[in-house]
């Protein structure tokens, strides 16, 4: 019975010996949260920052006086020759239909080559071939003259969009005989 006594008040009524040692690891975190450097490893981490940043900023400097120069090569090539250049692919080009020259950009973008090249492609000549043959037929087939008159539709297959392309002659028919109006009399004379 004692024993219980014991443990009900170790439960209850925590000892000094208790809270001291619940205490301590506490008091042990705190301090160990954040290690201190010394002043000699702090200035060696920035020397170590301060040499690769100083890397970096020569080795973009070599990248930007190379674009640098890239750039004054382009602009010392003669405007008049982009000009001719130009002459000769829109001349070489002009045979081919907006459909047609799409197709032809898209192979000269695959294959990194002019759209001159392109045009000359195998890939081009059969879809430019197909494409022409199929506007050739399509021309060949008439397109239909008239549609079925709507009044001589059946009346209940009638819908709305029908009533609205009907002339009004067609809507004046319809109406008469769904029994909505009156067919007109005639003047006798």
């Amino acid at each position: 019975m004692e024993e219980e006594t014991k443990s009900e008040e170790t439960l209850e009524n925590p000892t000094e010996e208790d809270t001291v040692e619940k205490e301590a690891p506490i008091e042990e975190q705190e301090t160990s949260e954040e290690p201190e450097v010394a002043p000699s490893e702090e200035k060696e981490k920035k020397g170590e920052i301060r040499q690769d940043v100083y890397e970096r900023m020569k080795k973009a400097e070599k990248e930007a006086k190379i674009l640098k120069e890239k750039l004054e090569k382009a602009d010392k090539t003669p405007p008049s020759a982009d000009i001719f250049d130009l002459a000769k692919t829109v001349s070489t080009l002009k045979e081919y239909s907006p459909k047609e020259l799409d197709f032809i950009q898209k192979i000269s973008k695959i294959n990194d080559v002019s759209p001159q090249e392109a045009a000359e492609t195998e890939e081009a000549k059969l879809y430019i071939a197909a494409l022409r043959e199929k506007v050739a037929k399509e021309k060949q087939t008439p397109e239909p003259s008239t549609k079925q008159s709507l009044s001589k539709k059946p009346i209940d297959k009638i819908t709305m969009d029908d009533i609205d392309k009907m002339g009004q002659k067609e809507k004046e028919d319809y109406l008469i005989k769904t029994g909505w109006i009156k067919p007109p009399r005639k003047w006798e004379r």
